[in-house]
């Protein structure tokens, strides 16, 4: 089966009570200064000399900086031009039938029953994948329908930046789009994409520091080479040179191995290892000496992070800290998620206990997953979230295409929380619980977040696994 049947879309993403606003640390304009990377004792080194040794992976993240501000406008232009709310009041898909789903299936049997086919899923569990998917098909194509008829009635011109404007941020006045007589601004459109575009611009400029570094040593060393009055070539050649490791050196090397509890069956293999470390230190040592000595001054910059300003309305507060707020979107099946759980429950036990908001986020189709963020929000109507949710981290989750309780444990959970098993079934299975549970993955996604877990440490952002460490120092500012 594709994989992208099993794979949520980002929809277009509903208002919430959570009202978000972004504030950028810094828009510098892009200017000649900024394609200089550097000066080394007055010589220029540009921005194109730096990229040249990786050229084909910079060009990449160029491009995908251009689709990433393409879809941006047009979902600044959709939001110009009321779409989203149209799509809202006036969208209805039509149920799938199960004579769809037959057909769908037979189109398609060697996804289903071919050699690289997914095993060991119930029948019914693959007939709700297919549904979701035409479902999310179906949807797709009513919005595109939507979106042409808006923008049928009106004006729209979409400026998208060039790859290279693209690489720092724009001017806030700058023109990226108009509909109608009316501008779109590149102030939006920054706050718009943050994130995304904060973590291109990051990966754009680690490889340009990289190569940087080297260029900038390539420079010292060819001054010192022509000082010397010999070539670079040569004097590399005397830098690589391997001096002999004396016994004194390798005994001591073995002793300091052994101290620390370290194994040594034949020492004298550890020979060439030293020799190669001093033929590396001695570079080192020249290159440090040479960087003392010259003037090196480097422009290029990280990109400045992006922090949100976010209200906490609609989400589930864990304990009652009332210091900094930690927001957190994750779930209760994936095992970085579980893993972040146990963090946010060592936070809490800390000095100081920030004030922790839990949103759900399934990016993917997992109704497992869905599953207990529904129980867990129809617990929390009835005082009983942190018992239930302490629940579900107790116990593994279950296969893909099962259920986190038989009917036995689910009776005994809806009494221990006093509600009636049929109504906490109906609850968790209603389209209103549901809804909440995607519009939170929909605002995490519009924040820019692509997997859970994800974060906002006082309004920064986060991704991944994070330790209670990580957390707390985010919490104080002390993120690097």
């Amino acid at each position: 089966m594709p994989w992208r049947m099993w794979r949520r879309r980002a929809p277009i993403v509903k208002r919430t009570a959570f009202a978000l606003s972004l504030i950028l640390l810094s828009q510098a304009p892009v200017s000649e200064a900024s394609r200089l990377a550097a000066r080394v004792d007055g010589k220029d080194i540009p921005l194109t000399q730096v990229d040249q040794p990786s050229l084909s992976k910079v060009n990449r993240i160029r491009t995908r900086l251009v689709e990433v501000a393409r879809a941006g406008l047009e979902r600044l232009v959709d939001r110009q031009l009321g779409v989203e709310e149209s799509i809202v009041s006036t969208l209805q898909i039509p149920p799938i039938s199960e004579a769809e789903i037959d057909a769908f299936r037979r189109e398609r049997l060697e996804d289903f029953e071919g050699a690289f086919a997914p095993r060991s899923v119930p029948p019914e569990v693959e007939r709700e994948a297919i549904r979701f998917f035409l479902q999310s098909e179906a949807r797709k194509a009513a919005e595109a329908r939507i979106r042409t008829e808006h923008r049928a009635q009106h004006r729209v011109e979409i400026l998208v930046p060039e790859a290279h404007e693209l690489e720092f941020a724009l001017q806030p006045e700058r023109v990226v789009a108009r509909v109608d007589d009316k501008a779109i601004l590149a102030s939006a459109f920054e706050s718009e994409l943050a994130l995304r575009l904060y973590r291109l611009r990051g990966e754009l400029y680690l490889e340009r520091r990289r190569n940087l570094e080297r260029r900038i040593d390539q420079h010292l060393l060819e001054a010192e080479a022509q000082r010397r009055e010999i070539s670079l070539a040569e004097l590399e050649d005397t830098l690589r040179r391997r001096e002999p490791v004396s016994n004194e050196e390798l005994e001591a090397f073995i002793a300091e191995r052994r101290a620390k509890g370290q194994r040594v069956t034949d020492p004298e293999r550890a020979r060439p290892y030293l020799a190669f470390k001093k033929a590396y230190q001695r570079r080192a040592d020249l290159l440090a000496r040479l960087r003392a000595s010259a003037s090196v001054r480097v422009y290029l910059q990280p990109p400045a992070r992006p922090r949100f300003s976010v209200d906490t309305p609609g989400g589930f507060s864990l304990g009652s800290g009332a210091g900094p707020t930690l927001v957190v979107f994750t779930n209760y099946r994936c095992r970085p998620c579980r893993a972040t759980h146990r963090e946010l429950d060592k936070l809490l036990g800390g000095g100081q206990p920030p004030q922790i908001i839990l949103r759900d986020f399934v990016p993917v189709y997992d109704p497992v997953a869905t599953e207990a963020a529904a129980v867990v929000r129809c617990a929390a109507h009835h005082g009983a979230f942190a018992r239930v949710r302490a629940r579900l981290l107790a116990q593994d989750p279950p296969p893909f295409g099962q259920t986190w309780f038989s009917p036995a444990e689910f009776e005994a959970l809806a009494q221990q929380i006093d509600i009636s098993a049929k109504d906490l079934r109906a609850c968790a299975n209603s389209a209103s619980v549901r809804s909440q549970i995607q519009s939170d993955t929909e605002l995490a996604q519009r924040l820019g977040f692509d997997q859970a877990p994800s974060f906002l440490a006082e309004g920064l952002p986060l991704s991944g696994m994070q330790t209670a460490e990580a957390l707390r120092r985010a919490l104080d500012g002390r993120w690097p």
